[in-house]
């Protein structure tokens, strides 16, 4: 299937300026930043996305089975992984303060 039919089958989309992502009926999250076609996100084998919420410079992503990630700036510690970070998180990252909520309920 070419990236074209799949960005036909759309189930989610969050859009932030040029942050622009896209999750499919298959729950693949596709990104593009306005330079080019969009690239496909990797987050592990088994990992299925249902869906994001785009900011200007980070996003989170909420799995099928309720695992949430994050990705971007994390300078003042805004995406919730229990530290702050000079440098961006440029991979999806498993969000742990919300996984260990989780998992005491």
């Amino acid at each position: 299937m070419t990236e074209n039919k799949k960005l036909n089958s759309v189930i989610d989309i969050s859009v932030k300026g040029d942050n622009k992502l896209y999750v499919t009926k298959d729950h693949k999250v596709y990104e593009n930043n306005g330079f080019g076609k969009p690239k496909l996100l990797e987050f592990g084998d088994k990992v299925l996305i249902n869906s994001i919420c785009a900011s200007y410079t980070f996003v989170h992503f909420l799995s099928t089975s309720g695992v949430l990630y994050s990705k971007g700036s994390n300078i003042h510690g805004q995406l919730g992984l229990g530290f702050a970070s000079e440098n961006a998180i440029e991979k999806p990252t498993v969000n742990s303060f919300f996984k260990a909520k989780k998992e005491m309920i």
